[in-house]
């Protein structure tokens, strides 16, 4: 048993921060009544270990915890990736910002913003 706070309170807390919401909390205790385990869960736990614990049936949980981690960011990361993808192949049908079909004003502000050079030939500026 802990002082101060009980482990359920401590994993509300971790989960209730965004710093820390993504960490994996997995309870070790000596509690194994059904309705205890229930409220690891619902406090935000992923697993509930029950006293005597079994040093290869902890290591195991916690590396499948972990492994599961890393899957979720492998693939957040994807779908940013293709996110990106998608706003670039938004861009390539979209024509050049010094083309005739580009208003003046715009022009002018891609000429400043990009420091590029104007030109006189009906287009605002070059690249």
């Amino acid at each position: 048993m802990m002082l101060g706070m009980s482990g359920y309170e401590v994993c509300a807390a971790l989960k209730a921060d965004p710093a820390t919401a993504a960490i994996p909390v997995l309870f070790v205790t000596a509690l194994s009544e059904s309705d205890d385990e229930v409220e690891g869960f619902n406090a935000g736990g992923v697993d509930y270990i029950t006293k005597p614990v079994s040093p290869p049936v902890v290591r195991a949980r916690v590396r499948t915890h972990l492994s599961l981690v890393r899957m979720e960011e492998l693939k957040a990361t994807r779908l940013a990736i293709v996110q990106r993808l998608g706003l670039a192949a938004e861009y390539k049908g979209m024509p050049p910002p010094c083309s005739p079909m580009i208003s003046a004003p715009i022009a002018a502000w891609v000429c400043i913003t990009f420091q590029v050079r104007p030109l006189r030939r009906g287009r605002a500026c070059g690249f």
